[in-house]
């Protein structure tokens, strides 16, 4: 049964009844992945991607992301586009390229499924005006879109923005607004970046 295959993959990775063991994590999500489950799927991508419970191999992690994408995941979208992005995606002994135009495919059904990575990325790429003709307003929609999800990510990537004024205009009460909003991370990157301490009273 497949649910229980995942189920019981997440008790051994998280060893919430008893002790962890990414191995038996990864059999189990295995085992539910060759039954067709999306989730379980993903979960196998990522231990590839991430060497966690096997040996990392990112060729295997990119099929089995595909493998759930093909079953119109979001998720497993958004992971692709990472993976086309870096080059992850070119099978072993070949030369890894980029191809960042696949990436910008992936992140749009993520981004127009509410998936908040997705939506970063892309939104990161319009206002960069690459891979994609430069969209300021689709950009900031789409990082605004991440960054109201809670994705930390998205708030500082607007505080920079707002604070370089490269790509939106230079705005420091916005920057200070979007630094806040990412908490103690925020505030603590802002003194870091900006040699200056962040006051968030009053501000959110």
């Amino acid at each position: 049964y497949a649910v229980a295959n995942l189920f019981r993959g997440r008790m051994f990775e998280s060893g919430s009844y008893g002790e962890r063991n990414v191995e038996r994590a990864f059999e189990y999500y295995r085992l539910a992945a060759e039954q067709g489950h999306q989730d379980a799927q993903i979960g196998v991508g990522l231990m590839y991607r991430r060497g966690v419970g096997v040996k990392a191999d990112t060729w295997q992690a990119f099929n089995w992301f595909k493998k759930a994408a093909d079953q119109d995941n979001p998720h497993a979208h958004f992971f692709l586009g990472t993976m086309y992005t870096g080059g992850e995606h070119t099978p072993p002994g070949e030369r890894p390229i980029a191809e960042p135009a696949m990436a910008v495919r992936h992140f749009e059904i993520a981004a127009a499924a509410g998936i908040p990575g997705g939506q970063f990325a892309l939104g990161l790429m319009y206002l960069g005006g690459f891979p994609v003709e430069k969209d300021t307003a689709r950009g900031l929609e789409l990082m605004e879109a991440a960054a109201e999800q809670g994705f930390v990510v998205a708030s500082l990537q607007l505080g920079h923005e707002y604070m370089r004024g490269e790509n939106l205009p230079k705005n420091q009460e916005r920057a200070i607004y979007w630094f806040c909003r990412a908490g103690a991370v925020g505030r603590n990157i802002f003194r870091e970046t900006y040699d200056e301490s962040l006051n968030c009273d009053g501000r959110l």
